[in-house]
């Protein structure tokens, strides 16, 4: 797992965070077109796009991964809640 400002982020967070770059994407092809600068200067929209199916399926091939080393019935729910109480 990945250290992202001194916590450990799962791979399902990464594959979250990607699929929501993904998406932003597709939003911006939507609103844009496929080949339009946005802004002007950058990629063109269709870049971003397939540079974003790239990257999700890389995490999506990750988790899979993760998922298949973890023995059933050994992974624990987090509840952030419990978290939060903790640190109060």
């Amino acid at each position: 797992m990945l250290e992202h400002l001194g916590k450990q982020e799962s791979p399902a967070v990464m594959l979250i965070e990607e699929c929501s770059a993904l998406i932003r994407e597709c939003c911006n092809v939507e609103r844009f077109g496929l080949d339009d600068r946005n802004p002007p200067k950058k990629a063109y929209n269709r870049q971003n796009v397939l540079a974003g199916m790239v990257d999700v399926e890389r995490r999506i091939k990750h988790m899979r991964e993760w998922i298949k080393s973890i023995p059933v019935g050994s992974h624990r729910f987090v509840n952030y809640g419990d978290i939060a109480a903790e640190g109060s």
